[in-house]
């Protein structure tokens, strides 16, 4: 296998590399922007302008004036596989999650998107209020059923109080 040569820097070495302070380096090594090798933290600065590139967000100076960041071609190391996600990606999917919350609470805003827990409210209120119609049926017709001898006089009477419970389930609640 042919072992590549690369020329490690140091921090302060890889600063004036880059025309930056030495404290953006650090700053960029800690919060891992950019790669570093061995105790000493050196620097290999093909890969770290890379990930500079890739994980550094250009800041404002002035009112039109951005500081310009180095176009490094995108290299991918070993290392790299299965590494935390770049800047740009974290910022796309939390820009993306904004997006989507933002639409939803517009949409309930509208009407045309509700909670889940207010549905599940309102069943838990609809499903309770029924059963409790079918159970007061037997205290309610008892009475008039013991008095009556007639059988379609008794299925007619159970039939029309089972059927109004059941239109107090259907109808909306208001």
């Amino acid at each position: 296998m042919a072992q590549v040569d690369t020329k490690l820097m140091t921090q302060a070495e890889y600063s004036r590399h880059r025309d930056c302070s030495r404290e953006a380096v650090r700053k960029a090594v800690d919060s891992g922007r950019i790669t570093t090798f061995g105790p000493d933290k050196l620097i290999d600065a093909t890969l770290a302008d890379a990930h500079w590139a890739r994980n550094t967000r250009a800041r404002v100076r002035g009112v039109d004036e951005a500081v310009p960041v180095a176009a490094a071609p995108q290299i991918i190391v070993a290392q790299e596989v299965g590494a935390a996600t770049s800047y740009e990606e974290a910022r796309r999917r939390r820009e993306t999650a904004e997006a989507n919350l933002a639409e939803m609470k517009q949409a309930e805003m509208q009407g045309t998107l509700i909670r889940a827990d207010a549905v599940r409210s309102a069943w838990a209120a609809k499903i309770t209020g029924a059963r409790d119609a079918l159970l007061q049926i037997p205290s309610r017709v008892a009475p008039v059923l013991a008095a009556c001898t007639d059988l379609v006089e008794v299925t007619a009477l159970l039939e029309a109080e089972l059927r109004q419970a059941l239109a107090d389930l259907s109808t909306e609640a208001a």
